[in-house]
């Protein structure tokens, strides 16, 4: 991980992780790293990246926002993350979803 720190927050719902991931990013000069979809009760977890103080505050605000709208299950900032933390966190390009190939008429008709 080439930052200098990770911040975690796990909500309950899609809705507060989208306003705890929009607060966040608003808040300091962070980016947001990705999403998980943590199993089972609907819980998300959003993973923002950046310099330690701008994390903290990210995250921070992060928790005020996704409270106002749902729920908060846990936070966390990881000042200078150890290597290979990002193995754990999935890193990495997003997955690519299957592609979807329509049939044509020419294949309708078996030619």
């Amino acid at each position: 991980m080439s930052q200098e720190a990770v911040g975690l927050v796990e909500t309950v719902g899609l809705v507060s992780a989208l306003a705890a991931a929009d607060a966040g990013a608003k808040a300091a000069g962070v980016d947001i790293a990705r999403r998980l979809n943590v199993k089972g009760a609907g819980r998300i977890l959003v993973i923002f990246e950046g310099e330690v103080a701008a994390v903290q505050a990210a995250v921070d605000a992060a928790c005020n926002e996704a409270r106002r709208v749902g729920q908060v299950a846990a936070a966390h900032v990881i000042p200078r993350p150890a290597a290979g933390l990002d193995l754990i966190l999935g890193a990495g390009p997003a997955p690519q979803p299957p592609s979807r190939r329509r049939r044509g008429k020419a294949e309708d008709n078996g030619s």
